[in-house]
């Protein structure tokens, strides 16, 4: 028989508190859409982990009450839990553990890092309506890499025109012969390489491009700068996490707990709320946006540190005997925006809102300095009237939008007479 020696003043207080917290959770719920998830559709990720600390600790309470005399095994166990929860919150705070690695959350695609003389064929999937939680169909394509683990057909010592930048350049979803790098090479009939890795800001693709020390005599280097996310990545992955970096708060991006939270949130809303708020109808077919406001909003600052670093790289271009420009591409909304059929509830329908001064400042940043920028705004715009050169629910090109996009560079490169013979 269990000798009870029930305290009410515990058990009052526990009731008291749990019944608190489950007026908190009730009063926090929220089914309307909005963007992103939240934990089983109702709560956002703060007001879900107060509640629940609430109702937890009101129900320990209540336990305590009943049963006072467990209170150093019932410590014990609390302890034994939270303090080593705590160790790892505050090692990957400090950046020591990398808790995207640790809960496997980090990107598996090809291309995140060089991997030498890959040669496969790939099924994958478009990156948006992926993330959102929503069905496509899968995407095959041939997926291959020369001797330093870069995204090019062939093995070269050097080539006449070298194109380097991120995934807008690597091509996900499309096959090797299909990248603007490859489609240029045709056109121009010169050896094109490009140099490129999925997730990488400006400023580290300059590193690994010198990295490599190949000869410049005579060659075009090209270096993209893409609006969607290149202020984002220059922000979180170039600058350090002790510097206020505007709207980004990088303790959310190395938070333990943060990350088991947008891993609930993914469990419990399988479909995220920008699927029918960051969407639009182009010509009856569904159109998903996923660089919008927030990846340039509070990051104004990030233009000149790119700009900065596209002046020294010239510099050492130049230096080396090469030439350099710039070629600009604008965002997924800002070429396809004006065509878009918006819902009424839309976030994204003032689309002018969605991008920043990127394009602007870079154009202005090019008349100061002399360095060229190519800019595929115009072209991915008389196109988009006919065909989609996005992938509908993918953040990159598809075959057309790389057409285009060599196409503007091939003109551009004759026009300068910068093809060497």
């Amino acid at each position: 028989m269990f000798n009870l020696r029930v305290q009410p003043y515990l058990v009052g207080l526990g009731v008291l508190l749990c019944l608190g917290a489950m007026f908190s959770f009730y009063a926090t719920s929220n089914d309307a859409l909005e963007p992103g998830r939240k934990l089983f559709g109702l709560w956002d990720g703060l007001p879900f982990l107060l509640c629940s600390m609430g109702l937890f600790v009101g129900a320990s309470i209540v336990w305590l009450g009943f049963f006072p005399r467990s209170m150093a095994n019932y410590l014990l166990i609390v302890v034994s839990v939270a303090f080593p929860v705590a160790v790892i919150e505050g090692l990957a705070l400090s950046g020591i553990i990398d808790v995207k690695k640790l809960l496997a959350t980090e990107s598996s695609h090809l291309g995140v890092t060089p991997m030498a003389r890959m040669d496969t064929q790939v099924t994958s999937y478009q990156d948006i309506v992926s993330g959102w939680g929503m069905t496509s169909e899968p995407i095959e394509f041939h997926f291959r890499t020369d001797k330093a683990g870069y995204r090019n057909s062939q093995d070269r010592e050097s080539a006449d025109v070298y194109i380097v930048g991120d995934s807008i350049v690597l091509g996900p979803l499309v096959s090797n012969e299909e990248t603007v790098s490859q489609q240029l090479e045709s056109m121009i009939n010169k050896r094109v390489m490009q140099v490129a890795l999925i997730d990488k800001a400006p400023q580290e693709m300059q590193r690994k491009f010198a990295g490599l020390n190949l000869p410049l005599d005579d060659s075009v280097v090209l270096q993209f700068v893409f609006e969607g996310n290149d202020l984002l990545d220059s922000a979180t992955k170039e600058r350090p996490a002790s510097e206020d970096n505007g709207a980004q708060n990088f303790t959310k991006y190395r938070s333990l707990l943060n990350r088991l939270l947008v891993l609930l949130q993914k469990i419990t809303q399988p479909v995220a709320g920008e699927a029918a708020l960051k969407s639009c109808d182009v010509d009856n077919q569904f159109v998903a946006f996923g660089w919008t406001q927030s990846s340039y909003l509070g990051l104004e600052d990030e233009i000149e540190r790119i700009t900065d670093s596209l002046d020294s790289f010239a510099e050492k271009i130049r230096g080396s005997g090469g030439s350099f420009a710039v070629v600009f591409v604008p965002a997924k909304i800002r070429v396809l925006g004006p065509l878009c059929d918006f819902p009424q509830k839309s976030l994204i329908s003032d689309y002018a809102q969605q991008y920043g001064e990127l394009r602007e400042r870079m154009l202005s940043w090019s008349q100061q300095t002399g360095i060229p920028v190519i800019d595929l705004t115009k072209p991915l715009g008389e196109v988009a009237g006919m065909d989609l050169p996005w992938f509908y629910g993918d953040t990159h090109w598809n075959v057309l939008g790389h057409r285009i996009a060599a196409e503007r560079i091939a003109e551009w490169l004759q026009s300068q007479d910068q093809v060497p013979d």
